[in-house]
């Protein structure tokens, strides 16, 4: 009985750990010489595209390896090397990690440049499904989740259903009302960032939607996310790519005091500096006023700033930065999905 309980207080206090979103992921960090990664689409580069709602992208070539990012239908990643039925992938974060094949539709850079320029839709409700035909009683193809992108179909208006394709070309059709054409989705993002307050409070409304959302390691999507896949899921869905972990997140942007804080600041916890090693953000949070804020830990919720409120976060701040003014400015990190070319042929 001693052996059993020792064994079982081990293994809760491992899980716990994992569940307390110290974004430390092994492979955050990304070796561009290593990888050879632009940014670009190159001529000879060799090229797939996401063809699951959500793929699951690992540390290394293993099912039983650490989940480290997730990757949503439609978007591009640069393929580096192969292991198996694994290949390894860099997607636009950038960030490098290993995806099964199965998820993934391979081409080269002409086909990659032809899909860029397909129209497609984006999925902007929660999560639904591609069915085989217009109704809801036929089989599903494929789940459809917040963010995912999808091929339109010439000739594919049936009353309130859309035909669309995924990736693979394999066809369906989706409620109308579910998605949205991307191109315009875009447009009406990029006009939003002409408008601060507006785009703030879109920022606070889109996290909203993730409230009650369970934490997952790895997670960057409406089915499960950690801290920085919530943060990035949110301003994704805004039309803004942020870097995929908290300590990337923390060194973009502009930094502004608690003070100062507005709606869709980033807040950040984590290690302080100490002699010589600089302090480093393990954990983020989006501010949506009154001195609270969302953030995902253990489920994605709504805690306080406010020592005195029943929902504080008995964590003290490391800093907070403003991503909203530096979009596509020069050096601050911070790009539209409009001027990324994994999205957009310029």
């Amino acid at each position: 009985m001693f052996k059993f309980n020792k064994l079982f207080i081990s293994l809760f206090i491992a899980i716990i750990a994992v569940v307390s979103c110290n974004d430390k992921k092994k492979v955050q960090v990304v070796d561009t010489e290593e990888e050879n990664f632009t940014g670009e689409i190159k001529p000879n580069g060799k090229y797939a595209v996401v063809d699951f709602s959500a793929d699951f992208m690992r540390s290394n070539p293993d099912f039983e390896s650490s989940l480290e990012n997730q990757l949503l239908m439609g978007t591009i990643v640069e393929v580096s090397d192969s292991s198996g039925s694994w290949l390894k992938v860099m997607s636009p974060d950038p960030y490098k990690g290993w995806i099964t094949d199965m998820g993934l539709v391979r081409m080269n850079a002409d086909q990659i440049s032809n899909y860029i320029n397909a129209q497609k839709y984006i999925c902007t409700t929660s999560i639904t499904r591609i069915y085989e035909n217009p109704s809801e009683g036929s089989n599903a193809v494929s789940e459809l989740i917040m963010g995912d992108l999808v091929l339109q179909e010439k000739a594919n208006q049936v009353g309130d259903w859309v035909k669309v394709s995924l990736p693979s070309d394999r066809k369906g059709w989706v409620k109308e009302s579910y998605i949205q054409s991307f191109a315009q989705w875009i447009e009406e993002k990029d006009f939003a960032f002409e408008k601060p307050t507006f785009l703030q409070n879109e920022l606070v409304s889109t996290a909203r939607k993730f409230l009650g959302v369970p934490y997952m390691w790895g997670g960057t999507s409406i089915k499960n996310v950690d801290c920085s896949g919530l943060t990035r899921s949110v301003y994704f869905m805004n039309g803004i790519l942020l870097p995929r972990n908290a300590s990337e997140q923390g060194r973009i942007g502009e930094e502004v005091s608690e003070l100062d804080l507005q709606k869709g600041d980033l807040i950040f916890w984590g290690r302080e500096k100490s002699g010589d090693k600089p302090a480093k953000a393990t954990h983020v949070g989006i501010y949506i006023g009154d001195s609270r804020f969302i953030h995902a830990s253990h489920v994605v919720r709504i805690s306080s700033l406010d020592s005195s409120a029943p929902d504080y976060y008995d964590r003290k701040p490391l800093f907070y930065r403003r991503i909203i003014n530096s979009i596509d400015k020069e050096n601050s990190g911070v790009n539209s999905i409009k001027n990324s070319p994994f999205y957009f042929s310029k």
